[in-house]
């Protein structure tokens, strides 16, 4: 399962980890985690947070521990699709959510896109260097929220918008 920790700094959520068989898969802001394990593990984790002082610690519903050591050999069947996909060259290169470094040709691509379901991310990071690097307009493109409201507290300048807001632009 996944769980979601806001409100505790990263070495707090790094002790609440200790000797536990989870680990923290994305790092959305400087109080902003998900974190990766068994179900009973993850809820355990979740209400010692809250005991820590969290504001906010829930479990998430999804089915898989995504961007975790926990689905490693579902890895495999995924690499041979995505082995199979025609990837092409990207005109503008891509930034990893894994390492922040530049995605340039289709190999890395397939290489990110694999590891991108059993790596840790930060989303932080990304967001960062995507700033540094000239952009300065993002699109929540996804079913909620959630980007659109964690890019606010990500330093940088930048606006994001939601995706069904885009004509709102002129803004």
């Amino acid at each position: 399962g996944m769980g979601n920790v806001i409100g505790l700094d990263l070495n707090d959520v790094k002790k609440l980890l200790v000797g536990e068989e989870a680990e923290i898969i994305n790092i959305n802001g400087s109080n902003n985690f998900f974190i990766s394990g068994k179900i009973t593990t993850i809820q355990s984790i979740l209400e010692k947070s809250k005991t820590e002082g969290a504001l906010h610690a829930r479990m998430l519903p999804v089915g898989c521990p995504y961007h975790s050591k926990f689905i490693t050999e579902a890895a495999v069947g995924f690499g041979s699709f995505i082995r199979g996909l025609d990837i092409r060259t990207p005109h503008i290169p891509a930034i990893s959510c894994i390492d922040q470094r530049k995605i340039t040709n289709p190999a890395e691509i397939r290489s990110e896109l694999i590891n991108n379901l059993i790596t840790p991310l930060n989303w932080q990071q990304t967001v960062i260097r995507m700033s540094e690097n000239g952009v300065s307009l993002f699109y929540e493109c996804g079913a909620g929220l959630s980007l659109f409201k964690l890019n606010k507290f990500i330093r940088g300048d930048h606006k994001t918008l939601k995706f069904n807001l885009i004509d709102k632009i002129a803004d």
